[in-house]
This record gives structure tokens, C-alpha cells and sequence, in this order.
């Protein structure tokens, strides 16, 4: 491979790497702070179910109620988009009582985890760092033959 598409491959590279990091940790402090001034109260489970998809697969299908100031709302709003349906499936049976949290400027917005996407943060963060190894090594190769003979293994 010539310098010239290594070292623009290397540029490539870092970019994305840092987008991958910059994007998702700017979402999750979003998310997070969003949630963050959300109340407490208690919430019912009033469906949760499993439904297969025509090509394979399931989607988890959640609703439940909650009453803020004498007046019921409804809501599926599970979160901001930390944790799984799944394993709120298997640890919260129906018609039991969890905590659930509101938007105090709109009652109406619920959900009940707190926070922002961490399962999408810790993954974007390792690509990223991957994204970066490579664009570094392919800066350095030019330079080392250790980092080339690195480059030519995996990208060359």
C-alpha cells in the first residue's frame, strides 16, 4: 500500500474512532441529564408480553400505570434506552408494583430506568479505541517496522 492511502486511511481512521467515542458519551449526558430531575412514584405492570416477528425473533411489548397528583397515566416508555426489555421481562411479573419516574414539567413522560444508553456507549467506546489503535498504528508505519508489519497483518 502506498504512504499516501496509509496515511489517509490512518486520518480515516482516528476520526471515526473519536466520533465513535465523542457522539454516543455526548447521548448518554443527554439522556442522563434529561432523567435526571425526574420524581419517584410507583408504578403497575398492566402488560408485558412477548410477540414473535413474521421474520424471526420476538419484540417485548410493555405498558403500565402510574398515578401522579390523583390522576392516572399510561405509559411504555421503558427508558431512555439503558438496559434491556428482556431482562425487565424476566425479573418484573404483572400487576406487581415498581418504581417509576416522571417528567415533574410533564406527567406524562415516564419511564422507568434512569439514565441514558450504556450498552450502546460501551460498545461505540471499544470500536472507537479500535478505530484509533488502527489509525495510530498506520500513522507509525511509515516510521517502525514493527507498527507496518502490524498494518500489512490486519490492513494491508
Amino acid at each position: 500500500m502506498s504512504s499516501n492511502i496509509i496515511k489517509i486511511a490512518s486520518i480515516v481512521f482516528i476520526s471515526i474512532g473519536i466520533l465513535l467515542i465523542i457522539v454516543p458519551v455526548q447521548d448518554f449526558l443527554y439522556k442522563a441529564k434529561e432523567t435526571n430531575n425526574y420524581l419517584k412514584t410507583t408504578c403497575e405492570i398492566t402488560r408485558l408480553e412477548k410477540i414473535r416477528r413474521p421474520k424471526g425473533g420476538y419484540d417485548i411489548v410493555l405498558q403500565y400505570k402510574y398515578e401522579v397528583n390523583g390522576v392516572i397515566y399510561k405509559s411504555s416508555s421503558f427508558s431512555n434506552g439503558v438496559g434491556d426489555k428482556e431482562d425487565f421481562y424476566v425479573q418484573y411479573p404483572m400487576r406487581k408494583s415498581f418504581p417509576a419516574y416522571y417528567d415533574p414539567d410533564n406527567h406524562k413522560k415516564s419511564v422507568l430506568v434512569l439514565g441514558g444508553r450504556k450498552y450502546f456507549l460501551n460498545a461505540s467506546i471499544i470500536m472507537g479505541i479500535i478505530l484509533i489503535f488502527f489509525g495510530i498504528v498506520g500513522s507509525l508505519s511509515n516510521k517502525n517496522k514493527i507498527f507496518k508489519e502490524i498494518w500489512n497483518t490486519f490492513l494491508g
